[in-house]
């Protein structure tokens, strides 16, 4: 084991970018357990697919190399470097294979049953394989001129019939039907549970190394005191039979829970799966379905419904920072926090509710349905997040005044740190991939997506966004389809639809308030639409921003009847530099086509002739909305023709 852990953190520091690189099974991954082999070594080379070998150096490091299926694993290649380019999170493409050919396509976000699951583009990506085997997991990288491919990581995903084999799967009944269980498990009575109590099953039965199993089309029920899963795995919670299991809870008074995972005793557990189940809150204003009550790492929440809560899902940083202040245990921030094909509903629970409010490391987000949460307040915010994937989910209907999706950041004003034991210096949000979501207003919103501190009082400190191929659709109070206030970010390849809005503003760079205004945005080829009547502002770019580039983009909006502005400035912008984007004249006058008129999904913002066709110029941006390679000259917006 030893042995195993050292390989481990060999690999998780050098990488695979090495001209001779070496993988091997490790640790992180509970591979200790019964029936875990270590994932084979492979020693290998960057190959060159055009251009020089030594213009792209690949990096990737998985979050594990082995563990039992569903294995979700976190890939991160945020050490690539190039000779072409300073900012590699931005400037390069990088397009992942994950050997994984049976893996099925996403049903959310902006590509909804075309996006495919065995593959991802961009610096952070992640993926979970349902089906044991190895996996050759292949990263191509280019520059536009060179590109550069590694295939030297191997996942090994274990069997979850071996691995929790004979009496460590269990399976729970309301009504004692055993029939339908997984072939060749649950047939004897010490591995049969007749229960209705979904907490008490947990309590006596989720333990290192067990399956356990509630059937499908049952219901099951928690009181008032939550479920609580607080030991280490691996672990599976999860459905038998026909449908998911689910779980109910009663009417409870005071604020609670359906599900707490971890406790204050417990800071370093991890490697559950938490699958194919329904958590039901019956509407009650009380209940938040899922939360984290101590550290936890490794934990997937894969096809989870939750539903008619107050709140969906918590990874609440104060409770672990009023742990650490207390009692001085090493709770952490969660690690690698996948949650994946789930859909959250109906949330009831006014302010200080949200549909997920998340603090996590190395966090996917993947094909997840967030949906209305008009009687709480924000889809999925987003407090802290230190590399993470927010990949193919469709948001719409939040509250008023909110947002479909807020990406935010800690205050890091000397002394008002939200978080001090766990946080002992100022963080930034940072190295976080958000694309290829579907991102609907409804009609309260005015900002539909928020990446930017938390209030204008407080110094958060956000950098290294890329926001690219999603589809923003706005409501009849929408004012801007997104508002940044960050660094170093690049927003490219997105669909803005403001047919409908109150005002017509697509992108809204936002300046200075405790935190420092926005600097060094990139803005290229995004489409902004309006078939409205009002004003129109493709790009706003507000007072005491710096650093800004605005290349390639495309506004339509023939039926404005006041203010037409492109780039719209809200005071000193410098430097700016901008070039080949639509005129004020050619937003409202321009001779102009789309595939469809007036168009209603991605595939009818494809143009069919006039000036955007071959009106752009060279930026470091390789491919379109639907991963079209750009041609040369480049087209104006985010789909080429």
């Amino acid at each position: 084991m030893i042995l195993r852990v050292y390989l481990f953190f060999v690999v998780f520091i050098l990488g695979s970018s090495l001209a001779g690189c070496l993988e091997s099974g490790g640790g992180g991954d509970s591979a200790g357990s019964a029936g875990s082999p270590v994932a084979p070594t492979v020693v290998c080379s960057n190959e060159a697919v055009t251009g020089s070998l030594a213009a792209i150096t690949p990096a990737i490091s998985p979050s594990r190399l082995t563990g039992v299926a569903p294995l979700s694993v976190f890939f991160d290649a945020t050490s690539t470097t190039a000779t072409a380019t300073s900012k590699p999170f931005h400037e390069l493409e990088f397009r992942w294979g994950f050997g994984d050919a049976g893996s099925g396509v996403w049903g959310a976000g902006s590509r909804a049953s075309s996006s495919s699951k065995n593959s991802a583009t961009g610096p952070v990506s992640a993926h979970i394989f349902s089906n044991p085997g190895t996996y050759t997991i292949s990263l191509t990288v280019t520059d536009g001129t060179n590109s550069v491919k590694n295939q030297c990581t191997q996942i090994t995903v274990q069997d979850p019939a071996v691995v929790f084999a004979g009496s460590n799967t269990l399976c729970v009944s309301s009504t004692g039907t055993f029939a339908d269980a997984p072939a060749g498990f649950c047939s004897t009575p010490a591995t049969q549970i007749v229960s209705t109590d979904f907490a008490a099953a947990l309590l006596a039965n989720a333990q290192p190394g067990k399956r356990l199993l509630f059937r499908g089309g049952e219901t099951f029920t928690v009181g008032a005191t939550p479920a609580v899963l607080n030991s280490n795995g691996p672990g599976i919670i999860g459905s038998y039979g026909t449908g998911k299991a689910k779980i109910q809870s009663a009417a409870v008074a005071a604020f609670s829970k359906i599900l707490k995972v971890s406790s204050g005793s417990t800071p370093t557990i991890r490697d559950w799966r938490i699958m194919d189940i329904e958590f039901d809150g019956q509407s009650n204003p009380n209940l938040l379905g899922i939360s984290a009550d101590g550290g936890f790492d490794e934990l997937t929440l894969l096809r989870i419904d939750i539903h008619d809560t107050a709140g969906g899902i918590g990874f609440d940083p104060d409770t672990l920072s009023g742990y650490n202040s207390a009692l001085n245990t090493p709770h952490h921030i969660s690690d690698s926090l996948t949650i994946a094909d789930s859909s959250i509903s109906r949330m009831i629970g006014g302010s200080g509710y949200n549909g997920s409010y998340i603090v996590a490391s190395r966090h996917a987000f993947l094909g997840n349905i967030v949906d209305d949460t008009t009687g709480a307040e924000i889809g999925t915010r987003y407090p802290y997040l230190g590399k993470a994937v927010i990949s193919n989910n469709t948001y719409q209907n939040p509250a008023a005044t909110k947002h479909t999706l807020a990406v935010r950041a800690p205050n890091s004003a000397v002394g008002t740190n939200h978080w001090p034991k766990l946080f002992t210096s100022p963080v930034f949000t940072e190295q976080v991939l958000i694309s290829d979501n579907k991102f609907v207003a409804g009609a309260l919103p005015a900002i539909v997506v928020q990446i930017q501190p938390t209030n204008t009082s407080e110094d958060g400190r956000i950098r290294n966004v890329v926001f690219e191929r999603n589809w923003i659709t706005s409501g009849v109070n929408t004012q801007f389809g997104l508002t940044i206030q960050a660094s170093t970010s690049t927003l490219r390849n997105n669909i803005v639809d403001l047919t409908t809005a109150a005002f017509h503003t697509g992108f809204n760079v936002a300046g200075a308030g405790a935190a420092a205004a926005s600097d060094e945005i990139a803005l290229y080829h995004n489409t902004i639409f309006s078939n409205s009547t009002g004003d129109f502002f493709g790009i706003r770019l507000q007072n005491g921003t710096s650093n800004i580039v605005v290349n390639n983009n495309l506004g339509v909006a023939a039926n404005a009847t006041t203010t037409v502005n492109m780039i719209n400035l809200g005071g000193t912008v410098s430097p700016l530099t901008q070039s080949a984007n639509s005129s004020n004249t050619e937003v409202k006058t321009g001779v102009f086509a789309f595939v469809t008129s007036p168009p209603s999904v991605p595939a009818h913002f494809k143009p069919l002739s006039g000036y955007a066709i071959g009106a752009g110029v060279s930026v470091p941006v390789w491919s379109d909305f639907f991963l079209s390679p750009l041609s040369s000259p480049r087209d104006l917006g985010a789909v080429l023709h």
